[in-house]
């Protein structure tokens, strides 16, 4: 199966005053549709800014980004088109749930398609079914404020899957949560990938949830040091 996103020779560097601090030092993955990837590594391995420059918040130093083999930074080449080429491929999970607390959950997970004028009548029908999915459909019009910290971040996940991207890029999506709605949040993001056919791209230091990936990309010191296809390893 060819990659819908694939990363080659990535080289990342922050200056802070008169020294220099190369953070990826020549990173090269591949990702699959219908798999969920956890990429792991201790804190300043470079686990985040990588994250941050295959989902174009970030620009590399040195190297190229491709989406289904085309070139991105070459084809969008500006912010705008940038910008354009990213709401149409790419939604993200944050750690911080990044929710307007006053607003019900159903229009929290509205809002992005009702600022691009996108929900449509088929768009609602895809998000009952989510919530339905996710387990937050009887609270649908609840404000989230008054939701769990676990229900919250089900909220987010229903929002970024409604946009019907290819590719899910999820920050620390468990960071806030304790140890049993984190693992709910993981199977909910692997049984995401199968059923709707995404690629779910993770960042978490936990190796335990990064065990329900279908991969696991290890970094160290901004160099990958491991790829383990985790089904494979389970199926042996």
């Amino acid at each position: 199966m060819s990659a819908i996103l694939k990363a080659e020779n990535i080289k990342k560097s922050y200056k802070s005053g008169d020294s220099t601090q190369q953070v990826l030092k020549g990173v090269n993955i591949e990702f699959e549709r219908g798999r969920l990837y956890c990429i792991t590594g201790a804190s300043g391995s470079g686990k985040s800014t990588l994250l941050y420059i295959l989902s174009g918040l970030e620009e590399a130093d040195e190297g190229e980004i491709y989406f289904n083999g085309q070139r991105i930074n070459e084809k969008y080449n500006n912010d705008k088109a940038m910008s354009e080429f990213r709401r149409k491929n790419f939604a993200f999970i944050f750690q911080f749930f990044n929710l307007l607390p006053v607003l019900t959950v159903e229009e929290n997970i509205l809002l992005p398609l009702s600022l691009a004028k996108a929900a449509t009548d088929e768009k609602r029908k895809l998000m009952n079914e989510l919530m339905k999915k996710i387990g937050i459909y009887d609270k649908r019009n609840k404000a989230v404020n008054l939701l769990s910290g676990g229900e919250q971040q089900r909220v987010s996940i229903a929002r970024a899957m409604v946009l019907d991207c290819p590719i899910i890029f999820a920050d620390e999506p468990t960071g806030n949560l304790d140890h049993q709605n984190s693992l709910q949040i993981y199977s909910l993001l692997k049984q995401m990938t199968r059923d709707y056919n995404k690629t779910v791209i993770s960042v978490t230091h936990d190796m335990e949830m990064a065990s329900m990936a279908d991969s696991i990309l290890a970094l160290k010191d901004g160099i990958l040091i491991r790829s383990l296809s985790v089904m494979s390893e389970k199926s042996n």
